[in-house]
């Protein structure tokens, strides 16, 4: 809290610039910050830099995110008092404010938490959009090697699908997972871990073309393929995503990687591949054997 800035006073302009020149965003919602007209100023700037492509992270000190989405107790009773004091358009732009903040992820603490672990945690998530080694001991047009050793060079995709990967158990989001196709007709898996997802999935859209920046190539640990590509993307905080807005017809609208049908049955219980992205391959290829009187498949599962 600024404690030179009189209750009640307009936002300097000082502070303004501050805000819209910052990269990341921390909010401290505590119960009694709808109280203060000018976080209330703060909050509205701050989400309005975040259609700029600025980080904005939460942090719901004390008190439920649904008490700021939904203004309910001493946020409900704080707006109303605004109300005979500031215009009712004001006001309500604050509203807006606070259900859009009450509705982003962000951290939860509560009163039985230790602050230093909680501090830790998220420092630990932020540390992925501020590299501060690298910036360090390289500077910030540093660019990584791949895995041949080679500097990475920048690549002009499509993304073909963007999906949220979830905790079937939890419903939390683990990444936001995409399917590209290059200008050679190759597909490629895409993944942006869960505290950049915020970041990036405003710039991302099915069916665009992007060049994209300054990513890690790696090889496939995870228990599931979603292509054949051996390798995926991974996307860093300093990857750049720049929209193709020229035509370009280098990049297929579409791609398939049709199986046969003996793939087909082979996956049925391999649970490396999620065969439920080959549904359009199996639609066409059951139909195919069908039509030459192979023998009959009852049912190709999902997974």
């Amino acid at each position: 809290m600024d404690e030179k800035l009189p209750t009640g006073e307009e936002i300097p302009a000082e502070l303004l610039e501050g805000i819209e020149s910052s990269r990341i965003f921390i909010i401290a919602f505590s119960e009694n910050y709808a109280s203060f007209a000018w976080c209330l100023d703060e909050l509205v700037k701050i989400l309005e830099c975040k259609k700029n492509g600025q980080i904005v992270l939460p942090i719901f000190y004390e008190i439920d995110l649904s008490v700021v989405h939904s203004q309910k107790g001493k946020y409900g009773e704080a707006l109303k008092k605004h109300e005979q004091n500031f215009n009712m358009n004001k006001v309500q732009r604050w509203r807006v404010a606070l259900a859009e903040a009450g509705n982003t992820r962000g951290w939860h603490y509560k009163k039985d938490y230790h602050q230093y672990p909680f501090i830790e945690e998220i420092f630990e998530e932020i540390s992925e959009f501020v590299d501060i080694t690298k910036s360090n001991q390289h500077g910030a047009d540093s660019s990584e090697a791949d895995i041949n050793g080679e500097r990475q060079m920048e690549c002009e995709i499509r993304v073909l699908r963007i999906w949220d990967a979830v905790n079937t158990v939890n419903d939390n989001l683990i990444s936001l997972d995409m399917i590209l196709v290059d200008e050679e007709g190759k597909l490629l898996h895409a993944s942006i871990k869960k505290n950049l997802a915020q970041h990036f999935r405003p710039l991302l859209n099915e069916g665009c073309m992007y060049v994209i920046k300054n990513f890690i190539v790696e090889e496939y640990t995870g228990k599931y393929r979603h292509v054949h590509n051996p390798q995926k993307i991974l996307f860093k905080s300093t990857t750049s995503v720049s929209k193709i807005n020229r035509l370009c017809h280098s990049i297929p609208q579409y791609q398939f990687e049709l199986a046969d049908y003996e793939t087909i049955v082979s996956r049925c219980h391999d649970t490396t591949y999620l065969t439920g992205e080959y549904h359009l391959s199996f639609t066409c290829a059951t139909k195919l054997y069908f039509n030459l009187d192979l023998p009959e498949v009852t049912r190709v599962r999902d997974k």
